[in-house]
C-alpha cells in the first residue's frame, strides 16, 4: 500500500518544553517563561504544558543579535 503525502512542502515543526528549550539554547527556564509572558516568542499551550516552536525561538534569539 503507498502512502500519499498530503502537503510534502510544509514541514512539521519541531515543538519543545520550556525545560527543553531552555536546555538547547543555554537560558533559564524563567527567562523562557517571562518572554512567553511578555508574548514576545512563539508558542501553545495546549495542555498544562507550554510548548515553544524550536525554529521560530532560534529566528527570535538570532533577531535579538544584529
Amino acid at each position: 500500500m503507498e502512502q500519499k503525502i498530503l502537503c510534502p512542502e510544509r514541514k512539521i515543526p519541531e515543538m519543545l518544553t520550556i525545560k527543553e528549550t531552555a536546555e538547547r539554547f543555554g537560558m533559564s527556564q524563567y527567562s523562557i517563561r517571562k518572554l512567553i509572558q511578555q508574548r514576545k516568542i512563539a508558542f501553545i499551550h495546549p495542555t498544562s504544558k507550554y510548548l515553544i516552536n524550536a525554529d521560530r525561538f532560534s529566528e527570535y534569539l538570532n533577531s535579538m543579535e544584529g
